[in-house]
């Protein structure tokens, strides 16, 4: 099942509404409603609202997250628990706060034995309050300024939000007037942003939702902007974007004393994603639906392709534009598992549910959300569990310890994102609950094993970066065994796992970051066992949405790669020549610098923020193997003085070295692995490389040059050695060098 096509986002700018009567009629209604929350911006009580609730809200009950603060006397030996400072007001023997007082978190504290608890009010939380309290929490109508500087008057019962709410910012600028039930959104709530040039109407007629149903057209809300556009959607995750929108027009606009009620209708047009502060739009549809199966696959620009590709699910993952993703339109299947389900309340802030079908349920603890009064969860949500009772996921073979995204009413909208154990994030789409679509993947780990050097066991490096990580796909809750999987230093596996969802089987690949350069062969688990130099030569894209590549065929008698890591005697085994990339990419030759001898320099152009060339060597991994390397050099003084002359090491960490020694280096045809120790150093600010992790299928974590900058063809390779090198210093710029480097050289990890 192939196909040709080219995955890529359909992006404008905010499409305009054509109608001449919507866009007057839009603007009229528009001005009405700045006209109205500009008279709702004076920062004062608003006497005739101050009982007003939403007309459908139910008798008062204590929110489960209890007041946003309260008071009480301090128990022994409690040093930790916020104190506060007071004005007005007095404390009962409780140490409850009664009558009417400023309180105040970030003074010098004048009631050292009056504690006060608090929980995050609009995601920040309280500095100052200003109002009654009635045995210590706030009744009434309150001020509040948060940590962030944001300014909220709201009516308070019990000390919870219940009633009229309005909020400004820093800049003392209105930016939402609501109406709260028992801390949740109730009704309308209008929301300004970039000083009214965007402006958002949410309402909630059934009770229990943070930003809710529009009546009788569920999940749909409404956006204005100034120049007259209205759009109508299902709003997703921190209010950023709508998805299946559509431009209206607003009809009458009818002004109440506490409230503003808008009447509008939906205008013909296909539906569209909207990004609300950037007036992005998109069009993308599922990549699976719009490429046809059964074509020949991409020869022409196969690299582009796949770079453009991957390039679009990284930017969408790291710059926040998953909302132009959305789940594959493929049916789901009868009885699919969600992957979250039946959660119900235990206690407290702890929850159990189904995962993934399991009929033993697992509990979970609320770290960030919100529960309205039937114990739903609604709003960015982060799930902690106990990472041992929760299912190992296919091809991580591991459990997860947290779930985090957007819900509404106890259900994940959109997509589900699972954090685990080793830092790394799995980010999926997701259709009723179940995982359906891209799986965006953030976060790397070496995944090569160590080889065993003096004695110590076998194992792989702890690092982790968090970058881009790669892409797998889901139908109906499995998943697929196709994938792209970013490796520290931006080489690709790429490939089908096996029926293990294990990265084994004899027709995979490592890509270089060019693209275009590969090692094809037989790997297992992540491991090459034979590989020969093949190129890309061809892509396309199969029915989940995933990009697989062609490749050349390896000539017979081309050589034989496999994994062999260097150790502290070794360079590693294999096929003695020069690392293939290193060979395309760079070449030596005399260096630009006096007296440096050899330099490094490109064969072609090398793009910026991409790999220049590899450098390993003896690997030195901790502060023993390095003086068991020294110790020969030390008995002999000619020796000792020559290897700190020719000796070249590169740092990795305080005690870990890749070092090529000196008669490797200077005898005519030995064999070096690579060439990135022929990178001669430069001034730091005039460096057009720098070194940084690398993992190679066949040496493993070793470091490579990375690009800070376009390099040209014939242009030589400089980096930064550092302050110590004995050379460096003696150049005719030593005291820039010295007084530049030795400012920034404790951030330095190289030398």
């Amino acid at each position: 099942m192939w196909s040709p096509c080219i995955f890529a986002f359909f992006i404008a700018t905010l499409t305009t509404v054509k109608s001449g009567t919507a866009l007057k009629d839009n603007l009229l209604a528009i001005q009405a409603i700045q006209d109205w929350l500009e008279r709702m911006s004076e920062m004062r009580t608003l006497s005739a609202c101050l009982h007003f609730v939403p007309t459908l809200a139910k008798p008062f009950t204590q929110s489960p997250l209890g007041p946003v603060l309260f008071t009480k006397k301090c128990a022994e030996n409690d040093t930790t628990t916020p104190r506060l400072s007071m004005k007005g007001g007095t404390v009962d023997d409780q140490g409850r706060i009664q009558g009417m007082a400023k309180v105040q978190l970030d003074q010098a504290v004048t009631h050292p034995n009056v504690c006060v608890l608090r929980r995050k009010t609009f995601g920040s939380f309280i500095k100052t309050l200003t109002g009654t309290f009635v045995d210590g929490v706030p009744s009434g109508v309150v001020k509040t300024v948060n940590l962030d500087s944001r300014v909220t008057i709201a009516n308070y019962i019990n000390g919870s939000a219940h009633g009229l709410v309005r909020r400004w910012d820093g800049n003392k600028t209105l930016t939402m007037v609501a109406h709260a039930y028992n801390s949740e959104f109730l009704g309308k709530s209008w929301l300004k942003k970039n000083d009214g040039e965007f402006g958002w109407l949410y309402q909630n007629n059934k009770g229990g939702v943070t930003f809710g149903d529009w009546w009788e057209k569920p999940s749909q809300s409404l956006t204005f902007h100034r120049e007259g556009q209205v759009v109508v959607g299902m709003p997703y995750p921190g209010l950023e974007h709508f998805k299946r929108a559509n431009h209206a027009r607003i009809k009458e606009v009818q002004e109440h004393q506490c409230y503003l009620n808008v009447e509008y209708e939906t205008l013909p047009g296909e539906p569209f994603a909207l990004h609300l502060l950037s007036g992005e739009t998109s069009f993308a549809h599922d990549v699976s639906k719009t490429c046809h199966e059964g074509l020949e696959p991409n020869t022409k620009n196969p690299v582009e392709s796949f770079r453009k590709w991957l390039q679009d699910l990284q930017g969408a993952q790291l710059k926040g534009s998953t909302w132009k993703l959305k789940a594959s339109d493929d049916r789901v299947d009868d009885g699919a598992p969600k992957a979250i389900q039946d959660i119900s309340h235990v206690s407290g802030l702890t929850f159990a549910c189904s995962l993934f079908g399991a009929k033993d349920r697992v509990t979970f603890k609320l770290d960030h959300g919100h529960v309205d009064w039937m114990h739903r969860l609604h709003g960015h949500v982060q799930l902690t569990f106990n990472i041992t009772e929760t299912p190992k996921l296919a091809f991580f073979d591991a459990g997860f310890k947290a779930m985090f995204g957007y819900m509404k009413d106890s259900h994940f909208q959109d997509e589900v994102s699972f954090l685990f154990a080793d830092d790394r994030v799995l980010t999926v789409k997701i259709r009723n609950g179940v995982l359906h679509g891209y799986g965006i993947l953030v976060g790397r780990r070496p995944l090569m094993p160590l080889a065993p050097e003096l004695g110590s066991p076998l194992g792989v490096y702890d690092e982790f970066y968090a970058s881009f990580g790669g892409v797998l796909a889901y139908r109906s809750g499995q998943l697929t065994r196709s994938v792209v999987l970013v490796l520290v230093g931006g080489g690709m596996l790429v490939g089908t796992l096996d029926s293990n969802f294990k990265f084994t089987g004899k027709d995979l690949a490592f890509v270089y970051p060019d693209f275009e350069l590969a090692y094809v062969g037989r790997f297992e688990n992540f491991v090459m066992k034979e590989g020969r130099i093949a190129q890309v030569i061809g892509e396309r894209t199969n029915a989940f949405g995933i990009k697989e590549l062609m490749f050349s065929t390896p000539k017979a008698n081309s050589p034989v790669f496999y994994y062999s890591p260097p150790t502290n005697v070794s360079l590693g085994e294999g096929p003695k020549v020069l690392d293939p990339y290193d060979h395309r990419t760079i070449k030596l030759d005399a260096s630009t610098i006096e007296e440096a001898g050899e330099g490094v320099f490109a064969r072609r152009k090398i793009p910026a923020f991409s790999s220049a060339c590899t450098f390993s060597g003896i690997n030195l991994r901790n502060s023993e193997e390095v003086q068991l390397y020294l110790n020969p050099f030390r008995s002999h003084l000619p020796i000792m003085q020559r290897s700190m002359k020719y000796g070249i090491k590169l740092q990795r960490y305080p005690f870990q070295q890749f070092q090529i020694p000196p008669h490797m280096d200077l005898t005519l045809g030995s064999w070096k692995p690579n060439l990135g120790h022929k990178v001669n150093a430069i001034l730091l600010s005039k460096r057009n490389v720098m070194f940084l992790d690398f993992e190679h299928p066949r040496y493993g974590l070793i470091m490579h040059c990375y690009a800070l900058r376009d390099i040209q063809a014939g242009e030589e390779l400089f980096s930064y050695y550092g302050i110590g090198n004995d050379w460096f210093k003696n150049t005719e710029h030593k005291q820039e060098n010295i007084e530049m480097l030795q400012m920034i050289d404790s951030q330095s990890n190289y030398l």
